[in-house]
């Protein structure tokens, strides 16, 4: 399934106006009843899309072919989950991080890159300058 985020201004009081649908226009109930309540909460627009991007994040990583049913998450779920989020943040913020060096150190992204493996993962030396 393939899910997206949508933003309706025009939304009711009592509904959030970001809602994650799949391809076909449906909704995702059970993420998009969090946004709701979190609506209903007061909390910012800000606050809302990004509470949005991450149950988007979750039902993509949830609904593989053929999707499963939310009523199966459990606590073990939840821990899959976050062991997912934690390899995907490791490598999210080794990327990040070459980003920085490479915009803010002036290096280059070959130098950042070497500077970053290590020594065992290098079978090449990188050409500098």
């Amino acid at each position: 399934m393939h899910f997206r985020l949508l933003y309706n201004p025009a939304s009711p009081a009592s509904l959030s106006p970001y809602r994650v649908v799949d391809e076909q226009g449906r909704e995702a109930g059970l993420v998009n009843e969090f946004l709701d309540a979190q609506h209903v909460r007061g909390l910012s627009l800000c606050s809302l899309r990004a509470y949005g991007y991450d149950g988007l994040h979750f039902a993509r990583w949830w609904f593989p072919d053929p999707p499963r049913p939310f009523s199966a998450i459990d606590d073990s779920t939840v821990l899959d989950y976050l062991r997912y989020q934690l390899a995907t943040f490791w490598r999210k913020s080794e990327g990040l991080s070459l980003l920085f060096a490479v915009s803010v150190g002036g290096t280059s992204c070959a130098n950042a890159i070497a500077a970053s493996e290590p020594a065992r993962c290098r079978a090449v030396p990188l050409p500098t300058g």
